[in-house]
């Protein structure tokens, strides 16, 4: 993505973020999941990467939310940039 485009995607995305308040009364911003993905049809980008950039914002999106009460935004972050390898699943 080149500056200027990257730029827009990440004003469009603090812009599409919502307040939200949690059943504990804490008070977060999310990206619900309509707006990730027109996010990521709009700029041709995955929703993985979508999801990043919310975090980097210290944006949640909506299906990390449950996680909130165990992790905190940048435990979250590192996992979504994880990758796992799996060997030797087979029967």
């Amino acid at each position: 993505m080149e500056t200027k485009e990257r730029q827009s995607f990440e004003i469009l995305l603090a812009e599409a973020a919502e307040e939200y308040l949690d059943p504990a009364d804490r008070r977060m911003w999310i990206l619900k999941d309509s707006e990730s993905q027109r996010l990521a049809d709009q700029f041709q980008v995955s929703m993985h990467d979508v999801y990043i950039e919310a975090l980097n914002q210290g944006i949640w999106p909506y299906r990390y939310v449950r996680n909130q009460s165990g992790f905190s935004i940048s435990d979250q972050l590192r996992l979504a940039k994880s990758r796992v390898g799996v060997i030797g699943s087979g029967g």
